[in-house]
């Protein structure tokens, strides 16, 4: 209670589709999270989080395609009691996959926008 610092441990599910390529995949994300509370009622409080996130493709439709990705994860959760809102963006550090033609020869990588609602139990 005396130090509001945290490892918060997750999971989820994200689908993509763009351009008849398909992508299922499970991110595990693993941040570290500083809480603090403000005002003297000390029912808002915000919730600043960097850290690792772990990507494994379940469904990847791209010819080169990458089982295992590395990412950095960054943003911020706001709590009222224990209503939240969040925003936050993950960006790989591996590439998703890898396109090729006759002309190039380029890694293709992703980044995702994340705004979260959610209620705390």
């Amino acid at each position: 209670k005396n130090l509001p610092m945290f490892i918060e441990v997750g999971g989820g599910i994200q689908f993509n589709r763009a351009n008849e390529c398909n992508i299922l995949r499970l991110n595990v994300p693993a941040n570290f999270t500083y809480r603090f509370a403000v005002g003297s009622a000390k029912v808002w409080k915000i919730s600043p989080y960097t850290g690792l996130n772990f990507g494994f493709n379940l469904v990847n439709d791209f010819l080169y395609d990458k089982v295992f990705q590395l990412g950095w994860n960054a943003g911020c959760n706001f709590t009222y009691k224990r209503f939240l809102l969040g925003i936050g963006y993950t960006v790989d550090f591996m590439p998703i996959a890898e396109y090729k033609s006759r002309i190039i020869s380029e890694d293709v990588y992703s980044g995702t926008l994340k705004v979260k609602v959610g209620f705390e139990f």
